[in-house]
Parts: C-alpha cells; sequence; structure tokens
C-alpha cells in the first residue's frame, strides 16, 4: 500500500478513535489526546489531516505539531477553526 493512503487512513483511524460515543443521551466512550506530533509527514495531507484535527477540536487538547506537512486551503481552514475554537474555549475558562 502506498504511504500516502497508509497516512491518510492513520489519520482518519485516529479521529474515530477519540471522538466520543453518546448513546441514548448519555456518553458512552470518550477519549482525549492532549499532545500530537504529526510533523515531518508529507504524505499525511489534507485527506488525513482534516478529520484528525476536527476530532482534536475539544477542550482537552494541548499541542498538536503539524510543521512540514503538505496541506491544501481545506486543512488550512480547518487548522483556523481549530485555534479559533481553543482560544474560545480559554476566554470561557478565564472568566
Amino acid at each position: 500500500m502506498r504511504p500516502d493512503l497508509i497516512l491518510q487512513l492513520a489519520g482518519r483511524k485516529i479521529a474515530e478513535s477519540i471522538t466520543s460515543v453518546i448513546r441514548n443521551g448519555e456518553v458512552e466512550r470518550t477519549c482525549h489526546i492532549r499532545k500530537i506530533n504529526l510533523s515531518d509527514n508529507p504524505h499525511l495531507t489534507t485527506q488525513g489531516t482534516v478529520p484528525l484535527i476536527t476530532a482534536l477540536a475539544n477542550s482537552t487538547t494541548e499541542d498538536v505539531s503539524i510543521a512540514r506537512a503538505k496541506l491544501g486551503t481545506v486543512a488550512a481552514d480547518v487548522i483556523a477553526r481549530f485555534v479559533a475554537r481553543c482560544v474560545d474555549d480559554n476566554k470561557k475558562m478565564m472568566q
């Protein structure tokens, strides 16, 4: 299998594994990642990054490193929303 497909699949699978599962109004499973380093993975691309960043947009994520990855404008938009959400969450906690 091509390295880019493996990394894209890995990004999606990590995203699935950290998503909370809610059934009948109750949280059945929740998992959070505080720090993750995805740097130096040029094969990750937007297809692997977008679902991962979307899943990481929660109040427990502290550090996401994604330097030197080949990401497009879609990923940039998702990352910008992620950062804005983190800033908003921090402002709420400071009040």
